[in-house]
């Protein structure tokens, strides 16, 4: 079993016995594996032995105690566990190859639209999304996905707005409120000149590069939301409709997390049999012929995968 270690950061003050202030719990909800109530007392660490199951369910808690700075955690296999002695079973996370002989990783310079190809590369996360309706005809609608996964995308919303007063020659501006609705952590409002797109032209003005949304103002640095359209339907040509805003929902788990070496990669495209990405060497200590390790894994801790590449 995984054995998980948490360690409270909070001092207990002088004077005090650290088992009277600031212990923390963490406790599976949904103890169908028995019950699992960790605590820790305040500077204190803790090795508990838990189940696959038990640390997916608590690692939404353990996520944003570490977010506030009141615990680090880690999580160690031995030797024996399933990911060891049945990497092989149907289902389980796996890259399968590198696409290096189409798109090689080159040392000393940017690298664009590498791929990994593999089985469950989403590690067992959802991505969230949202489907904008035309209430006005059920063949027009919009469907925008996060490019990352994690339930930290639920809190983004999306508001889709005809405005006569957009003044870039595109027809389209992205603006970001000043003040958030309670619940959400960013909001794009979507303004649409009337009378200049239909959902289709949306749709494609959405994707125009793989990255997310394209910026035509300079608010937004490119894909600086990292949401694209994923699928749309376009019946009637009709203009837009304005609603929302409503927040992307589904997303579950944490973000992905993808080293090259000793670099981040920018994730571009994030499916379960596949991953795009571009990576940037540009002073890295990998030099050509190098042999640098490619993971990926989850933010928050979570599971990884592995691989080896050739830097040509």
């Amino acid at each position: 079993m995984p054995k998980l270690t948490i360690t409270n950061l909070m001092p207990a003050p002088a004077g005090y016995p650290a088992y009277q202030l600031s212990a923390l719990q963490v406790q599976d909800p949904f103890p169908a594996d028995g019950r699992l109530v960790i605590e820790v007392a305040p500077s204190d660490t803790v090795d508990t032995e838990v189940s696959l199951d038990q640390l997916q369910r608590i690692r939404t808690q353990l996520v944003d105690l570490e977010a506030r700075n009141l615990i680090s955690w880690s999580v160690s296999l031995p030797a024996e566990d399933r990911r060891g002695e049945e990497s092989d079973l149907m289902g389980d996370s796996a890259i399968t190859y590198l696409d290096t002989s189409v798109t090689p990783i080159a040392a000393s310079g940017p690298n664009v639209g590498a791929n990994i190809v593999g089985t469950d590369l989403l590690l067992g996360y959802l991505q969230a999304e949202l489907t904008l309706l035309d209430p006005a005809n059920a063949l027009d609608w919009l469907t925008l996905q996060a490019m990352d996964t994690g339930s930290d995308q639920n809190t983004i919303g999306i508001q889709l707005i005809s405005d006569a007063l957009v003044a870039d020659p595109s027809g389209i501006e992205y603006v970001e409120p000043t003040v958030l609705p309670d619940g959400y952590t960013r909001v794009l409002e979507l303004h649409i000149l009337p009378a200049t797109f239909t959902w289709a032209t949306l749709a494609v003005i959405l994707n125009d590069v793989v990255n997310g949304i394209v910026p035509r103002t300079s608010a937004f640095p490119l894909g600086s939301y990292r949401i694209f359209c994923s699928d749309a339907g376009a019946g009637s040509g009709a203009d837009p409709i304005s609603q929302g805003p409503a927040p992307l929902a589904g997303g579950t788990g944490s973000a992905a997390v993808l080293t090259v070496g000793d670099t981040t990669a920018v994730i571009t495209l994030h499916t379960d049999l596949l991953i795009t990405y571009d990576v940037d060497l540009t002073g890295s200590a990998l030099g050509t012929g190098d042999t640098a390790i490619l993971q990926l894994r989850s933010a928050g801790g979570g599971p990884s995968l592995s691989a080896s590449v050739v830097i040509g």
